[in-house]
């Protein structure tokens, strides 16, 4: 999320490819709009540190 190879859509993108990786590889992300709206947005701003997007992530992912 924090490199821009696009002008716009970056952290959509971002969001989108993880989605997929998760799907191909038998997992679901669960989020309300909110939560990956914070997410993408501490991402960015280097607000989190890895441990704090770990568990957030742990938190929302489940098999499918």
């Amino acid at each position: 999320m924090k490199n821009h190879p696009w002008l716009g859509g970056n952290k959509r993108t971002a969001t989108y490819l993880t989605e997929i990786f998760l799907e191909l590889n038998g997992y679901s992300l669960s989020y309300e709009l909110a939560e990956i709206v914070e997410l993408s947005l501490n991402v960015e701003a280097d607000a989190w540190k890895v441990d704090e997007i770990e568990n957030w992530s742990r938190e929302r992912v489940g098999k499918l």
